[in-house]
């Protein structure tokens, strides 16, 4: 994550969460205060990413992206 505190163009969005009980573990949301880029960078437990993988897949489909849920 240096890459994104160097510059100091890059904000920490709400929503960033750090794991309370496992120092490795985190999900965080950057924004780019110059174009309004969003980068999400994370590091989970196996079943968490396995699960976040399923969601990002099912947001790619034609109901993902209308918001429908099955």
């Amino acid at each position: 994550m240096i890459e994104y505190a160097k510059d100091n163009e890059w904000l920490l969005e709400p929503g960033s969460t750090l794991c309370q009980w496992n120092k490795d573990y985190f999900y965080l949301i950057f924004k780019n205060k110059a174009s309004g880029n969003l980068e999400m960078r994370w590091n989970l437990p196996e079943r968490m990413q396995t699960k976040l993988m399923e969601l990002r897949e099912y947001a790619d489909t034609p109901q993902g992206k209308q918001g429908k849920y099955s």
